[in-house]
Parts: C-alpha cells; sequence; structure tokens
C-alpha cells in the first residue's frame, strides 16, 4: 500500500497511473485530511477500473488527426473534415447557433458522429495550444 508523503504543505497520496500523482493541498497538521489520503489509497485499486470502464474520451487520444486535414487546396487551407470541404469552423458555427448532432448528420449525410467529435476536439486541442503559450 502507498503511504501519503507529506511535502510543505502538499500530501501525496500516491501514484494513479503512468506519471500521475494524487496530491491535496492541507494545513501540514489536519490529521484528518490524511486519513482520508490513506483511506483514498485503499480504495484507489477498486475506484479506478470502475471510472476507466465507464469513461469515453469525445475521440480516443489524438484520433482527430486522421479525420481533421489541412489542404492548402481546400477552402484556403482551414482545417476541413477529411474527404470534404467542410471546415472545422462550419462544423463548429452550426453547434453554435443551436443546431442539434442529428440536424447536422441529416444537412451533411456525408459527416458521421465522430467527425463532428473530431471537430470539437481539434478546437479544444487549438484552444489548449493558445492558453498554455506563454505571454510575449
Amino acid at each position: 500500500m502507498l503511504r501519503p508523503v507529506v511535502k510543505d504543505r502538499r500530501v501525496e497520496v500516491g501514484a494513479i497511473g503512468p506519471d500521475k500523482r494524487v496530491s491535496f493541498v492541507i494545513d501540514r497538521h489536519s490529521v484528518e485530511l490524511i486519513e482520508i489520503a490513506q483511506r483514498a489509497v485503499e480504495l484507489a485499486p477498486l475506484l479506478i477500473p470502475c471510472l476507466l470502464a465507464t469513461a469515453r474520451p469525445i475521440i480516443g487520444g489524438m484520433g482527430y488527426r486522421y479525420r481533421i486535414v489541412i489542404d492548402p487546396e481546400v477552402r484556403f487551407g482551414k482545417p476541413c473534415v477529411r474527404g470534404t470541404r467542410i471546415t472545422v469552423g462550419d462544423v463548429l458555427s452550426y453547434l453554435a447557433s443551436g443546431m442539434s448532432e442529428q440536424e447536422i448528420l441529416a444537412d451533411f449525410p456525408q459527416l458521421t458522429r465522430d467527425d463532428i467529435r473530431a471537430c470539437l476536439a481539434f478546437a479544444v486541442e487549438r484552444e489548449r495550444r493558445i492558453v498554455s503559450s506563454p505571454a510575449a
């Protein structure tokens, strides 16, 4: 069993996966939280497989890269759904205007649910890169 490690004001309660640790910022003298952390370590082997079995990402890993392409010859190099001229921006605009996934699929039969999810995943990844870029 992994034991909590107290470092300054952080209590690390153990590994939950490769290169991942759970930690809580606490008052160093808080015995209750250390006990909770110990209990979390005991329950982790039971809870994590259940959570992993029910969790479903928007699109697996970087799977959008197989569905979203950037070709300078198509739509002026805007990111498009592979095999179509439909841009990620188009799909996001339809969703933002209130169209449901079913309405988009009905209007554009060449798209699939995974294509729509890939557009969302692409936008999330782009936002992540913009937000994590250091300010100049």
